[in-house]
């Protein structure tokens, strides 16, 4: 049996990442998230320098202190059918 040897395209993983079908991929994960967390609950997508990012983030007061109170957005990311590991 033969050894395969493997090497990364380091530039080509990072242009994927930062794809637009990384960053749809991103913003739809985040929009469930937000979605499920309920009303007050804002997404931002951006292009870091290696990768897509997708935040959720609370956009008014109340919503800062239910999830403060609650872990509104970590119920939220289990609850929304994402599959996160790590």
């Amino acid at each position: 049996m033969s050894k395969a040897d493997f090497v990364w395209n380091r530039k080509g993983v990072i242009e994927l990442f930062k794809s637009a079908g990384m960053q749809d991929a991103v913003q739809r994960a985040g929009t469930a998230v937000a979605t499920t967390a309920g009303a007050g609950y804002a997404t931002d997508t951006h292009l870091a320098s290696y990768t897509a990012i997708c935040t959720v983030y609370p956009s008014d007061k109340e919503s800062g202190l239910d999830n403060y109170l609650h872990n509104t957005l970590l119920k939220a990311v289990g609850s929304s059918g994402l599959n996160m590991k790590g």
